[in-house]
């Protein structure tokens, strides 16, 4: 892989990494359609979720030497509730800001590496055993990170738990890890490979199941303009469950869903991305904005409206 340096403006436009009135309008639109509040029906935290960014406050400001105008989302009132479409996004680029930082880290200290995506999975189960199947994924990972094969070849990796699968039927649930794993440039020529069949394998051995586990791997290479660290960074950012899955959900299911997901993390580090300190491009001179103008929003009848307000969101 080549190096981090090579990451230009127009990637982290692609990555999200800065805030925008029309792509959080967006995400509004797609939590008032999956109407999540509703699903929780006299759950206390429903009204939280309900105006979930229903008051916003930007900062509009001006370069001093280059007159370029931005606007910067300081406050909002978000419910930060783990299945909120609103929340899952603004989660998932922070996670991916992160994620490309230790990235970049490591790929300086190796002088380049290589990456794979990895996904595991396990036979589908009811909804109600969703906390201890998740558990017992979670053991099955560590053992393989125990395995002398496994930790020749791999120098750190981020997983991504996922809740459903795209065809997962009413009542069960389809738990499955999504992995970036960082590996030496050198890897795919070397006796650390690990091919197909022995990834399966290990993960069998991991699962400690009598049949053939369901996997996927194959290398990150770069994507478009995006380098391969870039496009990595996009994809180990999966949601829990996606919004489209969450509208196929019935009350029942979608209110087990939240009982049993309760406490379980979302992302998980280990290895050298684990100790890694994420190295991003140097701030900007704070002192060469100049502030215009504080901007209120607010939602109303699907749609932002600028207002004017006395003080602070």
């Amino acid at each position: 892989m080549t190096s981090s340096n090579n990451i230009n403006k127009l990637e982290l436009e692609d990555l999200q990494l800065t805030e925008s009135l029309k792509k959080i309008t967006l995400h509004k639109l797609i939590a008032e359609k999956v109407n999540i509040a509703q699903m929780l029906q006299r759950d206390r935290r429903s009204e939280h979720i309900q105006v979930c960014g229903s008051m916003l406050q930007f900062l509009k400001e001006r370069n001093l030497v280059s007159e370029e105008i931005r606007r910067r989302l300081v406050k909002g009132n978000f419910c930060k509730y783990r299945f909120c479409p609103m929340c899952q996004w603004r989660m998932a680029r922070k996670v991916c800001r992160e994620v490309l930082g230790r990235l970049r880290t490591i790929d300086e200290q190796h002088n380049g590496v290589a990456l794979l995506f990895l996904t595991l999975t396990i036979k589908n189960e009811p909804l109600t055993e969703l906390n201890s199947t998740v558990k017992l994924l979670s053991k099955a990972f560590y053992r393989m990170q125990q395995l002398k094969q496994y930790k020749d070849a791999v120098l750190g990796s981020i997983r991504a738990i996922e809740f459903l699968g795209d065809n997962t039927e009413a009542g069960e649930c389809h738990p499955h890890f999504h992995c970036l794993l960082v590996v030496n440039k050198s890897y795919f020529k070397s006796r650390d490979y690990i091919n197909f069949e022995e990834w399966t394998s290990l993960w069998q051995r991991s699962l400690r199941v009598n049949y053939r586990p369901v996997i996927n791997v194959q290398r990150v290479k770069p994507k478009g303009k995006m380098s391969a660290i870039v496009a990595a960074a996009l994809e180990v950012v999966k949601y829990s469950v996606t919004s489209s899955d969450l509208e196929k959900l019935s009350k029942e299911d979608f209110q087990e869903l939240d009982r049993q997901t309760r406490n379980i993390r979302q992302y998980n580090y280990s290895g050298e991305l684990k100790d890694a300190e994420p190295t991003f491009d140097e701030l900007e001179d704070e002192s060469l904005w100049e502030l215009l103008e504080e901007e209120y929003y607010q939602w109303s009848h699907g749609k932002y409206s600028k207002r004017k307000f006395n003080s602070a969101v």
